[in-house]
C-alpha cells in the first residue's frame, strides 16, 4: 500500500466528517427519500486514496475579540455617549439609564418601609397589652382562649410584617445600586462598530451596542454541515491569502461556533430556491498578523504535519468486542448485506484520528458508521454520498470575485 501524502490525509477527515453527518443526519431523519438501507462510505474515500481538491475553507480576517453590550429591560437609555467608529478605552463611559423612575419607585418603596415598621411596633404594643390582661387572672376560660387567639395572630402579622421589611430593604438597595451604577462602561478597549437605535429595538436580547477590541487579528472561518466535525479546537491550520496562495500564515482553531448560520440556496435562473444550506462558524488565532488586513478574504486548511502509511480509516468506524478484538460494518458494495467484520488494527495516529488497517478490509470496501442505531449485521445497505462537489472544490479558486458579497454577510461571535 502506497505512502499517503498530506492531501491525502486532509481529504480523508474532511470527507469522514461529511460522512458522520451525512449518517447522523439520515439516522434521524429516517427515510424520507424512500432509500431504506444503512448508508455506506467508499473506504478509498475515508482512507485519502481518492484526494480530491475540497481541502479549504473560506474565511476572513477580523479583530480577536468582540463585546456585545445588551441593555437592560428594565431601563431606558438617556444619553449614548459614543458614535459609531469612535475610540473607547476599557472603563470609559459608553451611555446612561434614565434613573427618574427608579429613584421613584425607591421613594415610594421607602415609604412603604416605614408603614411596615409603624403597623409592627402597634401590633407589639397590643401583643404588651393582651399578655398583661392574661396574667391577670381573674378571665374567663372563653376570655382567656379568644385572648390568646388575639396574641397568637397578632405575633403571625409581625412576622410576616418583618419578612415584607427584609425584602424591601433587598429591592431598594438593588435598586439604589441600579441609580448608583446608571452609566454603562466599555469591557474593552476598542473602536465602536455599532449602534442600535433603542426606540426600535424589540429583542432584548439582541447587541445594543458593538465594540471591537484593538490589538491581534483571528479569522473567522466556515463550515458547511456536510464538513462539521473536521475542525476541533487545538487543530493547526495553514492560512493561504485568495491573491496570492503562496502566501500563508499559519494558526490554531481556538474555539467553534455549535449554532448554525442558514444561507438560503438559489434556486432557478438565481431566484430563492425556498431550502437554506446550514453552515458554521470556527476561529483560528494567528501566530503572525504580518501581511494581514482587517476584513482580509483568504482560504484555511488544517495543517497535518505526520504521514500515514498503509490503508487508514477513521477511529470511530472502529468498535471492539468484549474479547477486545476490533471489529467493523462492511460491505463490498452499496446494496450487499451489511457484514460484521473483523480487522488488524496496526498504526494509531492519534492527531488525526485515524488508525491503520492491517487486514481485514480493503481500499474497494464499503463501512458503516456504528452509531447509527440501524448498523446491524445483515442490514440493507445504500450509498452514503454527500457533498463533494466541484463548485465547493472551486470555492477558493473563484473567491477574489465574491468578496464583496462575503464581506456584507459576514458576522462577528465573540
Amino acid at each position: 500500500m502506497q505512502k499517503k501524502t498530506i492531501a491525502a490525509l486532509i481529504t480523508a477527515v474532511i470527507l469522514v466528517a461529511g460522512g458522520i453527518f451525512a449518517v447522523s443526519r439520515m439516522a434521524k431523519h429516517g427515510n424520507e427519500d424512500g432509500n431504506a438501507g444503512v448508508p455506506v462510505i467508499s473506504v478509498s474515500t475515508l482512507s485519502g486514496a481518492d484526494a480530491v481538491a475540497s481541502n479549504r475553507f473560506t474565511g476572513m480576517v477580523e479583530t480577536q475579540k468582540k463585546k456585545n453590550i445588551t441593555l437592560d429591560s428594565d431601563k431606558t437609555v438617556k444619553k449614548v455617549l459614543v458614535t459609531e467608529g469612535g475610540k473607547v478605552k476599557e472603563g470609559d463611559p459608553l451611555f446612561t439609564y434614565d434613573t427618574e423612575k427608579t429613584e421613584l419607585e425607591i421613594s415610594k418603596k421607602e415609604l412603604e418601609k416605614e408603614k411596615l415598621k409603624l403597623s409592627i411596633e402597634n401590633l407589639k404594643e397590643q401583643i404588651e397589652q393582651l399578655q398583661k390582661q392574661l396574667n391577670e387572672g381573674n378571665l374567663t376560660s372563653t376570655d382567656r382562649m379568644t385572648m390568646n387567639a388575639q396574641v397568637l395572630e397578632h405575633q403571625t402579622s409581625v412576622a410576616q410584617s418583618e419578612y415584607d421589611m427584609k425584602t424591601l430593604d433587598s429591592e431598594i438597595a438593588r435598586m439604589k445600586a441600579s441609580v448608583k451604577n446608571s452609566s454603562v462602561k466599555s469591557p474593552i478597549t476598542g473602536t465602536v462598530e455599532k449602534i442600535e437605535d433603542p426606540a426600535t429595538m424589540t429583542d432584548p436580547t439582541a447587541a445594543f451596542m458593538t465594540i471591537t477590541a484593538d490589538g491581534d487579528f483571528r479569522v473567522k472561518g466556515k463550515l458547511s454541515e456536510q464538513s462539521i466535525g473536521i475542525i476541533y479546537e487545538g487543530l493547526e491550520m495553514v492560512i493561504r491569502s485568495r491573491v496570492d496562495d503562496t502566501q500563508t500564515w499559519k494558526g490554531v482553531v481556538t474555539s467553534i461556533e455549535t449554532k448554525e448560520e442558514k444561507e438560503e440556496d438559489a434556486g432557478i435562473g438565481g431566484m430563492p430556491g425556498g431550502e437554506t444550506a446550514s453552515e458554521y462558524a470556527f476561529y483560528v488565532t494567528l501566530d503572525s498578523i504580518d501581511g494581514l488586513m482587517l476584513g482580509q478574504h483568504v482560504t484555511l486548511e488544517p495543517d497535518f504535519g505526520e504521514t500515514m502509511e498503509g490503508l487508514v480509516l477513521p477511529v470511530g468506524y472502529i468498535s471492539y468486542g468484549d474479547d477486545g478484538n476490533a471489529y467493523l460494518y462492511a460491505v463490498s458494495k452499496p446494496g450487499d448485506k451489511l457484514e460484521k467484520r473483523s480487522v488488524e488494527l496496526g498504526e494509531m495516529y492519534e492527531e488525526q484520528g485515524m488508525v491503520q488497517i492491517l487486514s481485514g478490509l480493503t481500499e474497494s470496501e464499503y463501512v458503516a458508521w456504528p452509531d447509527n442505531e440501524d448498523c446491524v449485521e445483515g442490514a440493507a445497505t445504500k450509498s452514503g454520498a454527500f457533498m463533494t462537489s466541484d463548485s465547493d472544490a472551486n470555492t477558493g479558486a473563484n473567491a477574489d470575485t465574491g468578496a464583496d458579497t462575503d464581506a456584507n454577510t459576514d458576522t462577528a461571535a465573540e
